[in-house]
């Protein structure tokens, strides 16, 4: 490969650390230069999962290289390494504003057909100052108010079609008693949604697209157009008022806000289809989507966020060949199957207009969809932080409209920082965070560390620790009673660290006392501690599952409160109805699962699978589904037990190792597979395997191995956590006894590297 150098100083100064992966597509032809294959940037592994194979069959004679990305932070560090940017590249969240550095470097699409077949609604978004197009949308998440149906039924409140309808709809059910709109307005991308979809009319003007088209790819100030914003923030007030949100709206959450809707305390809530289809299972309610209504006049807008964004090197033109690959790579992107792939299950809308909008089970928006009123957000880094700060203002009063306007514009100018945030794992922290769940980082690199780590640690540079605290005997009254926690920058470190109490049941009215295998997890810009409590004095074996979480982004210093126990559907008359215990979480693309151990009538405990929503991962959404249970001689020695779940994922599996039998040398660890992407919930996607994959027998002078978990190296190896017990057990000299194993507290946390066959 040819290594270009670019002068790309002042873009470079944000590069993050990592290197790509690249996999290969195909064999050589003689179809691209044998020399260099054509370079595909894909920002995220879903990608790779489910469309290269796509491309893969439709252009099986290209010689292409895919580059596992994840967002800009491989792209940068691509760039790097060889000194260029790849052919074509592709990132979730686009604006001009940011990308402005690479102008010189990217191709323009308007002379090219395949712009023809987008809708030029689509398009306008996308020109720049100069009338090109350097960048092309795919598809896009519509992002609409969700309307409780019934509850306006009930009231007899019309649905609004237009914008002075909407105002009048908020105001007959504030004089009701139900908030009107609920809204998570202490996140700065809301805030940014407010403004722009509050005063969507002027976006979609020929003023506004004006301005955008400016903005977007201006070099250092971003120039304003003052009779435009000052419309733009006295409709953003407006909106504010119409829909009865103030200054109690600027601590409200998403929890909050999905919490109060779910609970029919708010009429309308601000999401997307695929959202709607979820609340639609925990409410016994009709929903619709309604479109953001103009306040000039009496059109209606689907809020469109784009799903992935393609750009050409502009060096693709000096090689016509591999250029018409790069366009065939790009007609497979927008080709219906392609966009569905993209899509991953969820409801989009298609820009191509030979695609359908993959929105058909949706209500609510049929006239929008039709007369293609889509309006394709505005997103400069920047202007998330500026939104929060005028929004707050407007909520809080200590802003009038000029003065909110003026406070946006001038975050939006404002100067960067010398130093910039980097991924790295130098510093405590290794991207910004705040005291708000984070979310002035990145929540697409968040979520890329964790699903890359198979972990919900991954967003500082420390390995975290917990477990139980235990009894030094029957007759303890200080053990078990406590969640505890650990960190270290190096897990060797954590032997040593300092233990901290983050929560303890005598400083609570709960009664339960016997504290039971404690887990912590990073769930949705949020910090969880599932843990095993009996809520019985007189039997410490009453468990049941129960939940923490922190109101702080940093686990060690925040302050933990009790979600309560673990909650299940109305009709569920099971779960959590025996001694429940050792609950752990994870994902599978956009589904989240919780695995539990519970008692059932023939065993002492079987592993059961339920799904939960992840803004919500304390409550059951589905009913649950028997995952294991002891049916081998190993798993049934001195007790028939399956417990202690832990999930990773190994070559496109979802891999569940378990602990089988009693608590002494017979402990050991067993596995259960499936293919990601199946559906879990049925017991025919897994695979047990008959034999247990870890034992006393493997290991020397340890004995019961079990109760796993897993963990990365700072190499990026798997690292195995479990705990077992040494040879002094046995010789009496940690106290422990065949009669009472669970009291023993020689019990130890150990760690092993995983070679994977």
């Amino acid at each position: 490969m040819k290594n270009r150098k670019y002068d790309l100083a002042a873009f470079m100064m944000a590069v993050l650390v990592g290197a790509a992966v690249l996999f290969g597509c195909g064999e050589p032809s003689g179809a691209v230069s044998k020399e260099e294959p054509l370079t595909v940037y894909l920002w995220e592994n879903s990608l790779i999962k489910n469309l290269v194979p796509y491309i893969h069959e439709q252009l099986p004679d290209q010689d292409i290289e895919f580059i596992v990305g994840n967002n800009d932070t491989d792209l940068y560090s691509y760039m790097e390494e060889h000194g260029e940017l790849p052919d074509v590249i592709t990132v979730r969240r686009f604006s001009g504003t940011d990308a402005q550095d690479l102008q010189p470097y990217l191709m323009d699409f308007c002379g090219y057909d395949v712009v023809s077949r987008y809708y030029s609604y689509a398009l306008q978004y996308y020109k720049n100052s100069d009338n090109e197009i350097q960048w092309l949308p795919v598809c896009g998440l519509p992002q609409t108010i969700i309307a409780n149906k019934t509850l306006f039924d009930q009231y007899g409140i019309k649905i609004p079609s237009n914008y002075q309808e909407y105002a009048e709809a908020c105001q007959q059910f504030y004089e009701n008693g139900i908030k009107p709109y609920s809204l998570d307005l202490a996140e700065d991308w809301s805030a940014h949604e407010v403004i722009q979809a509050g005063a969507i009319g002027e976006f979609t003007s020929l003023d506004g697209i004006e301005w955008r088209s400016g903005a977007e790819t201006s070099s250092r100030e971003v120039k304003f157009d003052d009779g435009l914003w000052k419309r733009i923030f006295s409709e953003t007030s407006r909106f504010l008022k119409d829909s009865h949100l103030g200054k109690d709206d600027i601590l409200v959450n998403a929890d909050i806000a999905y919490q109060t809707f779910v609970e029919g305390k708010a009429a309308m809530f601000h999401g997307y289809p695929a959202l709607m289809q979820q609340l639609q299972t925990q409410m016994d309610a009709k929903l619709i989507c309604i479109p953001y209504f103009s306040q000039t006049s009496e059109e209606a807008f689907v809020y469109m966020t784009p799903s992935l964004n393609i750009a050409f090197n502009k060096d693709l033109e000096k090689d016509q060949e591999k250029l018409e690959t790069a366009l065939d790579v790009l007609d497979c992107m927008i080709s219906e199957e392609g966009q569905r792939l993209i899509a991953n299950g969820r409801c989009v809308i298609s820009l191509n207009t030979n695609v359908p909008t993959m929105m058909q089970d949706i209500s609510g928006l049929e006239d929008e969809m039709k007369s293609n009123s889509i309006y394709i957000r505005y997103s400069a880094q920047k202007s998330f932080s500026a939104s929060l700060e005028a929004i707050h203002g407007l909520l809080s009063g200590e802003m009038d409209e000029a003065q909110a306007y003026d406070a946006f514009r001038s975050a939006m100018n404002a100067e960067d920082t010398e130093e910039k945030a980097v991924v790295n794992f130098d510093r405590e922290y290794s991207i910004a965070l705040n005291d708000k769940n984070g979310r002035d980082a990145a929540s697409s690199i968040l979520t890329t560390v964790r699903v890359e780590n198979n972990a919900q640690l991954a967003i500082a540079p420390y390995y975290y620790f917990t477990a139980s605290y235990p009894m030094k005997s029957a007759d303890d009254k200080d053990g078990y009673d406590r969640v505890i926690l650990r960190r270290a920058k190096d897990i060797s470190e954590l032997a040593s660290a300092e233990e901290i109490t983050i929560w303890k049941v005598a400083d609570t009215t709960l009664t339960h006392r016997f504290i039971w295998a404690p887990e912590l997890h990073y769930i949705a810009g949020r910090w969880y501690v599932f843990y095993a409590g009996s809520e019985d004095k007189e039997n410490n074996w009453a468990f049941d599952c129960h939940v923490l979480v922190c109101d702080s982004n940093d686990p060690y210093t925040g302050t933990w409160s009790e979600k309560g126990k673990f909650q299940k559907r109305e009709e569920d008359d099971f779960s959590f109805t025996g001694f429940s215990l050792d609950m752990t979480y994870f994902e599978d693309g956009e589904r989240s699962y919780v695995i539990w151990a519970q008692h059932s009538p023939e065993k002492i405990s079987c592993l059961y699978l339920g799904e939960v929503n992840r803004e919500e991962p304390w409550k059951l959404i589905s009913l649950p589904m028997l995952l294991t249970e002891p049916e081998y001689d190993w798993e049934k020695v001195r007790y028939a037990v399956n417990e202690g779940p832990a999930v990773v994922k190994h070559d496109g599996r979802i891999m569940v190792f378990f602990s089988a039998s009693g608590t002494g040398p017979e402990y050991c660890v067993g596995v259960i597979s499936a293919k990601e992407g199946s559906d879990l919930l049925k017991r025919d996607s897994w695979t047990k395997q008959n034999t247990p994959v870890l034992t006393s027998e493997d290991l020397h002078e340890e004995f019961g191995p079990g109760h796993n978990s897993f963990t990365k190296d700072k190499d990026g190896n798997d690292i195995f956590v479990y705990h077992a017990r040494s040879l002094e057990c046995f010789e009496g000299r940690c106290g422990y006894s065949e009669n009472d194993p669970l009291h023993d507290p020689c019990r130890h946390a150990r760690v092993r590297r995983i070679v994977w066959e």
